[in-house]
């Protein structure tokens, strides 16, 4: 059974060593990376080692990375140093994942440009930046995984995923996102054969919570009936937040592990009919 969890249910900045230990005593067999996913951070040929030595060292496995996102580091943008900058913190990430054996970078959409008149620009720079990681993607054999935004109709990523094919570009469905705004669920449905990445956490349909699943209302049995007829592996990927001061971290990760074995159970469930 692959259950994973997010490496940033504390922190996204700081040295994440005693975390991954953490993760592994909880009963997690994967990890996502998203350390340093809202800064300009490289990582360096020695960091990934490191980082890969102590994986081993506590037999988890990498499953996804988070690319950077932010200001100054929009993949569509109109301002060419912004989307080269951009692109050079992916192809760092998508080396990452491929040094550590990650499956797939995720990638947020870039904003919308406000002005009607620029979408069709904004949309060749998107295809644009995505021809240009195709060669390293398939050297490295990693997947890049769109992620679905907070009220968001899929109109522009079903765009990305018709222009290009399953085994370079794919989904990425954030269950939190999908909860608030549109029926993000009815959305993964249209578009479920494209699934290569999961990012399960509950909210009430609101904020963007972060909860361990089970805590909000996001509609556990019909997602995981979609992931089950999805061509998406199955590993279970939890990017839930662990808020408050003096919260009991390893309580925290027990009971979030725990919810990931009953989403992987239902999974089977679902698979197998029962």
């Amino acid at each position: 059974m692959r259950l994973s969890m997010t490496t940033n249910y504390l922190a996204e900045t700081d040295r994440p060593e005693e975390r991954l230990r953490s993760l592994a005593r909880a009963g997690f067999t994967h990890v996502f990376w998203c350390q340093e996913w809202s800064t300009s951070h490289v990582y360096s040929p020695d960091e990934m080692t490191a980082i890969g030595m102590l994986m081993e060292e506590l037999g988890i496995r990498l499953l996804d990375l988070h690319a950077p996102h932010g200001e100054g580091m929009g993949w569509g943008s109109f301002e060419e140093s912004e989307r080269r900058t951009a692109l050079a913190l992916i192809r760092n990430r998508i080396g990452m994942a491929g040094v550590l054996g990650g499956e797939a970078v995720v990638l947020h959409m870039p904003p919308r440009p406000r002005d009607p008149s620029d979408l069709p620009a904004w949309r060749d720079n998107l295809r644009r930046s995505l021809d240009e990681l195709t060669f390293l993607c398939s050297e490295l054999s990693v997947r890049i995984a769109i992620e679905n935004a907070a009220d968001d109709d899929f109109r522009d990523i079903e765009e990305l995923m018709n222009r290009f094919c399953h085994g370079f570009l794919g989904i990425c469905y954030d269950a939190g996102h999908g909860n608030i705004g549109q029926d993000g669920l009815a959305h993964l449905e249209r578009m479920k054969d494209r699934l290569v990445a999961v990012h399960l956490h509950d909210n009430h349909g609101t904020t963007d919570q972060h909860l361990i699943p089970f805590e909000g209302t996001v509609d556990w049995n019909r997602l995981t009936g979609i992931i089950a007829e999805s061509p998406y592996p199955g590993c279970v990927n939890l990017e839930c937040k662990l808020e408050g001061a003096g919260a009991d971290a390893e309580a925290f990760l027990r009971k979030a592990c725990e919810s990931a074995v009953r989403l992987a159970g239902m999974i089977r469930a679902a698979k197998s009919g029962t």
